[in-house]
C-alpha cells in the first residue's frame, strides 16, 4: 500500500470572536488528529486538508484557525497538511477538497466532522466526489447537551432537503465537480471566481 493513499479531510465551522475555533470544530480537529497519528502507527502515512473560509468575516479562515490547532494542539506535522480556504459551504467544500485530492493523487479520502453533519456530508461528498473514490465518514464527538443536539439534528434535515435540491437541480452526474462549481460561483457561494 503506497504512503500517500489516504487524506484525511476535516471540515470546518463557524469561528467564535477573535477567530477563535468552536467546541465543535476543535473535536472535529482532535478526531482528525487521532486518526492521523492512528494511519502514522501503522505505517501508512496521511495528510490532510483543513476546509473551510472565512464564512463568520472573523478575518481568518476556518481552515488556517483549524491548521493552526491542529499543529498546536495535535502535533500534526504543517508538511503533512493542506489548506482548502476558499469555501462557503459543504458543497464548495466538496468541490475544492475534492481539487486538492486530485491534485494530491490520493485514493482514500476519510472526511471527518459531527456526527449529526454525517448523512447530509455523505450525500454531497460522494455525489461531488463520484465513483472513482469511496470516501470514509469518520464521527467526531460534538459535547453538546441533548436540546443542542436535537437543533442541530433539525437542521441538518432542512439543510439535506437544500442540498438535495441544489445537487438535483443542476443535473451534474456524480463525480461532475466542474459543473457544481459553476453553478456555485453563478449563486455566489464561492470566494474566488476561477480555481488556482
Amino acid at each position: 500500500m503506497q504512503s500517500d493513499e489516504y487524506v484525511i479531510i476535516v471540515l470546518g465551522r463557524r469561528l467564535e470572536e477573535g477567530g477563535k475555533v468552536s467546541e465543535i470544530f476543535r473535536h472535529r480537529l482532535e478526531r482528525a488528529g487521532e486518526v492521523y497519528r492512528e494511519l502514522k502507527q501503522e505505517a501508512h502515512g496521511a495528510k490532510i486538508i483543513v476546509t473551510g473560509g472565512d464564512l463568520g468575516r472573523r478575518g481568518v479562515t476556518e481552515a488556517r484557525a483549524g491548521w493552526r490547532h491542529l499543529k498546536e494542539h495535535c502535533g500534526v506535522d504543517s508538511a503533512d497538511m493542506a489548506l482548502e480556504e476558499k469555501a462557503l459551504d459543504t458543497v464548495s467544500n466538496a468541490v475544492y477538497s475534492k481539487l486538492l485530492v486530485l491534485k494530491g493523487g490520493w485514493k482514500k479520502p476519510l472526511i471527518v466532522t459531527s456526527c449529526y453533519h454525517i448523512p447530509r456530508v455523505s450525500y454531497i461528498f460522494s455525489h461531488v466526489l463520484g465513483p472513482e473514490f469511496e470516501p470514509t465518514y469518520v464521527s467526531a464527538y460534538t459535547g453538546l447537551g441533548r436540546e443542542d443536539y436535537r437543533r442541530h439534528w433539525h437542521s441538518e434535515s432542512v439543510k439535506m432537503i437544500e442540498a438535495v435540491n441544489f445537487l438535483d437541480g443542476i443535473d451534474a452526474a456524480p463525480g461532475d465537480h466542474e459543473k457544481v462549481l459553476f453553478h456555485l460561483q453563478s449563486r455566489g457561494l464561492v470566494v474566488e471566481d476561477r480555481v488556482t
